[in-house]
């Protein structure tokens, strides 16, 4: 898996060449960081799904259900708690104040202000 998220990640990095220096920097920390956390052990069939794809799924899921399969594993608990996600879902969801505080006491960057 996690070579497979390596590649996701220096795909996505290369297509955004049109930010600056800096951004695409703090892009590889934030990947060495999910690498950090991201066990070896395989998740099945799972691993051949790119990451993007992953958290699109989530997306149409929603936010109770992909609050849920942070449970299953390490490796999904840390997709499941990425900022973008919960920041989607906080935007574009009309869900009751529990998928809010979830949202905002499980962001890797903390609550949101």
């Amino acid at each position: 898996m996690a070579m497979l998220l390596r590649k996701v990640w220096e795909s996505v990095s290369t297509r955004s060449t049109s930010s600056n220096s800096t951004s695409t920097v703090n892009s590889m920390d934030r990947f060495d960081q999910m690498m950090m956390y991201i066990p070896t052990a395989s998740t099945g069939e799972f691993d051949r799904i790119p990451l993007d794809i992953f958290i699109q799924i989530l997306k149409i899921l929603g936010p109770k259900e992909s609050a849920k399969l942070s449970s299953v594993c390490k490796s999904w608990k840390f997709i499941v708690s990425d900022n973008r996600l919960w920041i989607y879902f906080l935007q574009n969801q009309h869900e009751p104040w529990d998928s809010t505080f979830f949202s905002e006491t499980h962001l890797r960057s903390g609550p949101l202000r």
